[in-house]
């Protein structure tokens, strides 16, 4: 319905201005006296439901009620005359003359943005109180962390005094005296603790025993000339976990030919692993299906420093000039590194032949009788890969050899003997 219609032919509007929230007011509406007749008994007073007025062309609205407002034997001046368009007004003041004239969505975004503020204000006094709250079960939580912290630490202590600082009883209750047993109680029962605590951790941080192989054999037994050092982990096999399978570990590629090229003569396998004995000990025995490997080492054998478990050579009880160590960690063999090969770790790939070659060097080495090996092995520790450098140094050498064949000029020589004259002392 069109406001010109409601307004019975109403012609022309002037202004139109914001009254409040809700409503808006149509100041000097001016009508002619042909607009108001004797059907159009009065002006319409009505509420506005769409969307804003515009200043100066009407257009069409929605309204909810129509009522009478004046009659027109009361109308003399077209100027004198409002029409109202609401009913509802609030406590604002109306704009003052001049003033931008703002649409009802404006009202309602203002509005809106108001009471989000007074939301958002309400919202930080409630999220202030939750965190205050949540620091003080904070702070308590770490109080009683502390304290049961402290507590577990005490006990210990105290465990640790009286258990391990006592003296060692006989077979009839009676104590065993020591260095320790003359000093006053406190001090004997700290010392003897102290002491017990060491001897733990030396225990569990240096080899479990100092001659780690036996003496060599003697004769008529054969002892191999090599003491070969080899790591399971990362040299033999690859380790592999899933979520499916577990740990598994992968065999590499060339270690049966590996293993049967050094048996025999020259080399004494030895197996020598930072692995724990329960874990590399079934590996170990099925890859060594032809009993190449003499002995086997484990994780006791080792030394722990810095996060490392060490080999010590010394501990080998060999000739340390006619020891090989192959690893492929240089930390775990820093004390012994002219006594090393340093491999590249190895890590799953099926396409290496790295072993395959690592055993033309060992022949080479064994079969050339070497007396000290650690001369050999520092020239190939100046190479990050070693191997890669010995294929390098075969391939010269065959390439000299080959031309060496190829240079040579074979010259006939005559002699008696062979011809008819040598031919007479050949036996038939």
């Amino acid at each position: 319905m069109s406001l010109h219609r409601l307004l019975g032919g109403a012609s022309s509007f002037s202004k139109f201005v914001r009254s409040d929230s809700c409503g808006l007011v149509l100041k000097h509406v001016g009508l002619s006296s042909r607009s108001v007749s004797s059907s159009s008994p009065a002006l319409i007073n009505f509420r506005i439901c769409g969307s804003s007025l515009s200043s100066s062309k009407p257009s069409h609205y929605n309204c909810s009620y129509v009522s009478p407002l004046k009659s027109h034997s009361s109308i003399t001046n077209r100027n004198q005359y409002n029409v109202l368009f609401s009913k509802e007004f609030s406590s604002q003041p109306s704009p003052k003359p001049g003033a931008s004239t703002l649409g009802l969505a404006d009202q309602v975004l203002r509005t809106s943005a108001a009471q989000a503020e007074k939301d958002a204000e309400k919202g930080s006094g409630t999220s202030d109180d939750e965190k205050a709250k949540d620091q003080e079960k904070q702070v308590r939580a770490v109080k009683f962390t502390l304290i049961a912290l402290g507590g577990i630490l005490g006990g210990t202590a105290m465990y640790i005094f009286f258990v391990y600082g006592a003296p060692l009883l006989d077979r009839n209750g009676n104590p065993i005296r020591d260095e320790f047993s003359d000093l006053p109680f406190i001090q004997q029962y700290w010392k003897r603790a102290v002491a017990e605590l060491t001897g733990m951790v030396t225990m569990v941080t240096n080899p479990s025993r100092e001659q780690l192989l036996p003496d060599p054999v003697k004769p008529p037994y054969h002892q191999p000339p090599y003491t070969l050092l080899i790591e399971l982990t990362g040299v033999l096999v690859h380790p592999d976990w899933t979520y499916r399978t577990g740990w598994r570990f992968q065999k590499r590629p060339g270690v049966d030919y590996f293993l049967n090229q050094l048996s025999g003569y020259f080399f004494e396998v030895v197996i020598y692993t930072s692995e724990l004995g329960f874990t590399a000990f079934p590996i170990i025995d099925a890859l060594d299906t032809q009993n190449v490997v003499h002995y086997r080492l484990f994780r006791d054998s080792t030394k722990y420093d810095n996060g490392v478990h060490v080999k010590d050579l010394d501990k080998i009880n060999r000739d340390l000039s006619k020891v090989i160590a192959i690893d492929w960690n240089d930390k775990a063999i820093h004390d012994h590194r002219n006594n090393a090969i340093v491999l590249p770790r190895w890590k799953g790939n099926e396409d290496d032949r790295a072993l395959f070659d690592l055993a033309a060097l060992l022949q080479t080495i064994g079969s050339s009788g070497i007396e000290d090996v650690r001369g050999v092995l520092e020239y190939y520790s100046k190479f990050e890969d070693p191997i890669a450098e010995f294929r390098k140094k075969q391939q010269e050498l065959a390439q000299k050899e080959k031309e060496m064949s190829t240079d040579k000029v074979v010259t006939p020589t005559f002699s008696p003997a062979s011809g008819w004259l040598g031919s007479l002392f050949r036996k038939n």
